[in-house]
């Protein structure tokens, strides 16, 4: 789970809450889930578009690194 470090400022609890929940579904439907929170925009998109698994979250910045992650699924 990849989140910005913008919006954990904006609501902390909440957004604590959220992604402990959305870690939590995962990992009862096997996954092994790390979470990610506040690292560099660049590197987050480097880290997203070449993760084994990516879900994207709907905005424009997601959009992006989907369409790179299905690029180096085929590539592979």
């Amino acid at each position: 789970l990849v989140a910005g470090g913008c919006f954990l400022k904006n609501n902390l609890p909440l957004s604590k809450k959220f992604i402990s929940k959305i870690k939590e579904l995962y990992t009862e439907m096997g996954y092994n889930v790390n979470v990610r929170i506040g690292k560099n925009a660049d590197d987050d998109f480097v880290f997203m578009s070449r993760a084994k698994h990516f879900i994207p979250g709907g905005g424009k910045f997601s959009n992006l690194i989907n369409q790179l992650h299905k690029k180096n699924e085929q590539d592979n």
